[in-house]
């Protein structure tokens, strides 16, 4: 019997085997001819949706496509999307521009994973990655009136007629050159920002129904990293260029770094003030590494908001600088303390606590009159900036910013200082104050020679204790001074050398007449210098601390006592 049935499972193998390689042959020629047909029809289909999508602002073009359909791979090359100048003419005519324009190039564009099965059968677009390499972008931002009015859609519900979901596992644009136009700010050139080199992963990114309502999503996505190099955006100043090295962020670990940040002046100190032709004051800022920590991602990415709990800077420097060989012009410096200044920013943020560190401190200016410069400074700056924000909410909670900072002055005295900076104050309101000790008063010579025409011969600080109060219009001051063995030489240019002559006669009645040379003076109790200093207009922050405590201790020093001191032409 078994050997009878024998050919008949041959015939029924035979059979199975014919179907199967008819399927398999029928298989391969699909596959040779699907591609072609997709490539067709998605070429097709893909120009003729950006056109419709932008209502004919934008098209796209490219050198090449290619397809693997049984693996859901697909390639493109020398794709290039461009703005329609005519069209947008005509938008901006109907009222029906947007508030950007983008131009994109990128040398290729990768997609793999993609599942057609979910495409054709559920409606929904699945894709495990893609992958942007080397792509150049600009963004112009227009902002149009009428479109404030305009409620703008969702992703989801943009994509809803064609689509159920969108759901990408990974994007990749791998060293992106962005720039960003802003025709926003009225009456000036547009201000261009550069970012160079900018790499960017997101992951996990799904738009669906319910995408919108998930908390643990920043910009539909479970984590977005970027890092960037060679950044320069405008200062809002021509005077001046805002450049960072480096820029990294991360919304999983809530962190944000810049690295070699540098608010730099376009000309040196003797040709800046030269090229505006007037007296200002010079500001180079530059910080090696700041970086922000759990930082509110969805307020910084989505609302341009910097909230962190913590912000800690490192290597820093704060030079300021004034040339007063210049005309001096009715420049008002009111309304422009540190803190006043943040408020009035356009940037909201909001730091629980700032850490300083290894940071430098100068105030210089260079005198008329000897045509020589002296310079205050403060190294090895460090502390803690406490409430640091302009967000109204906060200052309702805690209206005063404080400062806490240690220091070394010209690299002599240790000097502790703070600062509490009432943010809620109409009138710019302050307290600041400081102690320091052991600090040899030669190392001043430099300062006192070129904008006080003085020399300090010998003289000791063993202790300097102040404390200010200021509004926008005068400041106060308390300052005790305890020193030794003051002598002081007054100086004089020179007309035929331009060189500081000693002045003999009156530096000796200067020393035994009128200065005190210690202070306390035998039994006696310690002179204290107390004033009322009324701000001019062009008096920086750092300048009316400097003149307060140069009054104060002008009066311990000279004998004079309590006065009411008003404000001079100049700091003298």
């Amino acid at each position: 019997m078994p050997e009878r049935s024998a050919p008949r499972y041959i015939k029924i193998f035979f059979w199975f085997a014919g179907i199967a390689g008819s399927l398999l042959l029928l298989a391969f020629l699909v596959s040779l001819w699907l591609p072609t047909y997709f490539k067709n029809e998605l070429d097709a289909a893909l120009k003729k949706s950006v056109v419709d999508a932008s209502d004919g602002l934008y098209k796209i073009d490219y050198q090449s496509i290619n397809i693997n359909i049984p693996l859901g791979n697909a390639e493109v090359k020398g794709v290039n999307l461009t703005t329609d100048s005519t069209r947008y003419e005509y938008l901006l005519k109907n009222n029906t521009a947007p508030n950007h324009r983008f131009l994109l190039r990128a040398e290729t564009i990768r997609l793999s994973g993609v599942s057609l099965m979910r495409l054709f059968f559920l409606n929904s677009l699945s894709i495990q990655e893609i992958l942007i390499d080397r792509p150049v972008a600009e963004i112009v931002h227009d902002p149009q009136s009428y479109n404030e009015k305009k409620q703008s859609q969702t992703p989801y519900q943009l994509i809803s007629k064609v689509l159920k979901s969108i759901r990408i596992d990974k994007i990749s644009l791998n060293n992106v050159d962005f720039t960003y136009v802003n025709h926003s700010v009225e009456s000036q050139k547009p201000q261009k920002s550069y970012l160079k080199k900018v790499f960017l992963d997101v992951s996990d990114f799904l738009i669906n129904e319910d995408s919108e309502q998930d908390s643990s999503r920043i910009f539909y996505s479970q984590n977005i990293t970027l890092e960037a190099e060679g950044l320069e955006l405008p200062s809002g100043n021509a005077m001046y260029v805002f450049r960072m090295a480096q820029l990294s962020l991360s919304t999983h670990d809530s962190t944000l770094q810049v690295k070699n940040v540098h608010y730099q002046p376009l000309f040196s100190k003797a040709d800046f003030s030269k090229k505006l032709g007037r007296a200002v004051d010079r500001l180079d800022l530059e910080f090696k590494n700041i970086k922000a920590t759990q930082v509110d991602m969805k307020r910084f990415l989505a609302d341009r908001q910097l909230f962190a709990r913590n912000l800690y800077i490192d290597a820093g420097l704060m030079d300021i600088y004034k040339d007063k060989r210049y005309t001096q012009i009715d420049n008002s410096k009111m309304g422009k303390y540190p803190h006043q200044i943040l408020l009035k920013s356009k940037l909201r943020v909001g730091f629980d606590k700032v850490h300083l560190k290894s940071t430098r401190v100068r105030y210089g200016e260079m005198n008329e009159k000897t045509n020589r410069s002296g310079a205050v400074f403060f190294d090895g700056t460090q502390g803690t900036i406490t409430n640091l924000t302009n967000d109204p909410e906060w200052i309702r909670r805690n209206g005063h910013c404080k400062v806490q900072v240690s220091t070394r002055f010209m690299n002599q005295g240790s000097l502790a200082t703070y600062f509490d900076f009432d943010l809620a104050s109409p009138r710019g309101a302050f307290r600041c104050g400081g102690v320091m000790k052991d600090f040899e008063m030669t190392h001043l010579n430099e300062v006192t020679e070129a904008l006080a025409l003085a020399s300090i011969r010998s003289g000791k600080v063993s202790r300097l204790e102040f404390s200010v109060q200021a509004t926008d219009t005068q400041s106060s001051i308390k300052t005790e001074l305890h020193y030794d063995d003051l002598e002081v030489d007054i100086l004089k240019m020179d007309k035929d050398s331009d060189d500081l002559k000693k002045r003999s006669l009156l530096s000796r009645i200067l020393n035994n007449v009128i200065i005190n040379e210690n202070n306390p003076r035998g039994n006696r109790p310690a002179r204290v210098g107390e004033a009322v200093i009324e701000r001019a207009a062009d008096e920086s922050f750092f300048n009316l601390i400097w003149h307060s405590l140069f009054v104060s201790i002008k009066q311990i020093t000279i004998g004079r006592g309590r006065q009411q001191a008003k404000r001079e032409k100049r700091a003298s």
